[in-house]
């Protein structure tokens, strides 16, 4: 949990330094709109890595070993992990380095800071550099960070009540 309070306060204090107006990219121009469409396409990633999973070999390998290193998680860890994670990456991938290094960058950083030690988890920073070029794009098309937010918590919360309940049948 630590690594993501850092990163929350470095992409706070690298935003405040720079002058953004707002802070973080947090506008508040359509929220309903911005959280509406981040979750929307939370749900359809959540999806195909369900589909991944069934139907690709290294997507059944990346998620079995994730079930194995998680094992069951509970629904207070779920939400705190989800939220932690979610909003201290895209503050900081989206809210203070995207606006400096531009998309393309900043989804390549993105799945590089996913990189694994794990043989079975190497697909995973490849999907993070993908999703990293969708949160970014959710981040220009909406000029907010609620979007790629929205988008990255269902993401992360659906794939934590997945792997958690997997875990709990497997044992």
């Amino acid at each position: 949990m630590g690594i993501y309070l850092v990163l929350l306060a470095v992409a706070a204090a690298w935003s405040w330094l720079r002058g953004d107006q707002p802070l973080l990219g947090l506008s508040a121009g359509r929220p309903l709109f911005d959280l509406s469409l981040g979750a929307a396409a939370g749900a359809a990633v959540a999806g195909l890595s369900a589909l991944s999973a069934r139907h690709l070999s290294w997507a059944a390998a990346m998620e079995d070993t994730l079930v194995e290193l998680l094992g069951p998680v509970g629904g207070r860890q779920i939400i705190i992990l989800a939220l932690a994670s979610s909003l201290a990456e895209e503050a900081f991938f989206r809210g203070a380095l995207q606006p400096a290094l531009g998309l393309p960058a900043t989804a390549l950083l993105f799945g590089l800071a996913h990189l694994a030690p794990h043989r079975a988890l190497r697909p995973w920073a490849v999907v993070a550099a993908a999703m990293g070029f969708l949160l970014g794009w959710l981040f220009l098309f909406c000029d907010s960070l609620l979007a790629p937010l929205a988008c990255h918590l269902a993401v992360n919360a659906i794939g934590l009540v997945r792997l958690s309940a997997r875990a709990r049948a497997d044992r």
